[in-house]
């Protein structure tokens, strides 16, 4: 959560109701969370792919927000302007009662709702435990939770150097044609 000090203040400005607390979650969650209704439950990004989690799941997050915002420092001079300040910071630790809680998670699953759709549609992609990559071009990038995936490979990516071994020596020596070999291990990968 990189937020500037303007961002947090508007955040903490907000309305003092359950659609508040769900804006300001929202906005200091949402790159991480999905909900997705065809599933009816949650996605959580953990840095390497997005998991299927409960929503029991989101309640420490979603008090660390409220907890984050109530720690904010005010000036004594801003505090004489704004005496909301205090009764905004007690709103946010009422907030972390069950059922504001609850209002504020419903709430969340529209705002950060997402379609199964968009998940797993790069096919050329494969996620594996220390990068991701691309089957097509042979390149690799690190986890990115823009292209989201939901499976990983427990193995570490080899690299192009390795030279394929004993795969492709196998290979060499059943298929000599080399359009027959492409094709061959192109079809193999798209069984990956």
């Amino acid at each position: 959560m990189n937020l500037t000090r303007s961002e947090l203040n508007f955040l903490f400005f907000l309305n003092i109701t359950d659609s508040g607390n769900m804006e300001r979650a929202a906005k200091m969650l949402g790159d991480d969370w999905r909900f997705v209704w065809q599933e009816k439950c949650w996605r959580h990004y953990n840095g390497k792919v997005w998991e299927k989690t409960s929503e029991l799941a989101l309640v420490k997050p979603v008090i660390a927000c409220f907890r984050y915002l109530r720690a904010l420092k005010f000036t004594e001079e801003e505090k004489k302007q704004n005496p909301a300040i205090e009764v905004i910071k007690k709103f946010l630790l009422s907030s972390e009662n069950n059922n504001r809680l609850a209002g504020c998670i419903k709430l969340l699953r529209s705002e950060l709702s997402a379609d199964i759709e968009m998940f797993d549609v790069k096919e050329n992609l494969l996620n594996m435990n220390d990068c991701t990559l691309d089957l097509q071009s042979g390149e690799t990038h690190e986890h990115c939770r823009e292209d989201f995936l939901t499976q990983i490979s427990p193995s570490n990516y080899a690299g192009k150097e390795t030279g394929g071994g004993l795969w492709l020596k196998t290979v060499t020596e059943v298929l000599p044609d080399e359009p027959t070999r492409r094709y061959f291990q192109k079809a193999m990968g798209y069984c990956l």
